[in-house]
């Protein structure tokens, strides 16, 4: 036992805590490149690349989200950008009884992430 409170206490058990903390902290439907460039320690780059490799094979779906420009949540995905409608529509700040919650595409950020393919 004294062994593995060691380890816990070194770089090792610090390594692989970090890596526990991001894989708890992953939705499996929204699964961001900065996710996989920090769990394996690699440059952007080679984390986009292995995402789209994953989508390649059939193991990630691509999506893309719009964020609402008042708050900075996702409203709604879709599969490529073409399928995002041209205005966007936030029923949550329509709730809030915000000034405006209709907007133009151009006006909103677009995310990509990837979701993960169960068949």
């Amino acid at each position: 036992m004294k062994f593995l409170e060691i380890i816990d206490r070194s770089f090792i058990g610090r390594f692989v805590q970090n890596r526990l903390n991001i894989l708890e902290h992953t939705d499996p439907n929204r699964i961001y490149v900065e996710q996989v460039r920090s769990f394996y320690g690699v440059p952007k780059f080679v984390a986009k690349y292995l995402c789209e490799k994953a989508v390649q094979k059939g193991l990630f779906v691509k999506r893309f989200g719009v964020e609402c420009p008042n708050e900075g949540r996702l409203i709604i995905t879709a599969g490529s950008r073409e399928e995002l409608p041209r205005v966007i529509y936030c029923s949550n700040c329509e709730a809030l009884e915000e000034d405006k919650y209709e907007f133009a595409l151009e006006e909103c950020h677009v995310e990509e992430f990837y979701k993960l393919n169960v068949h």
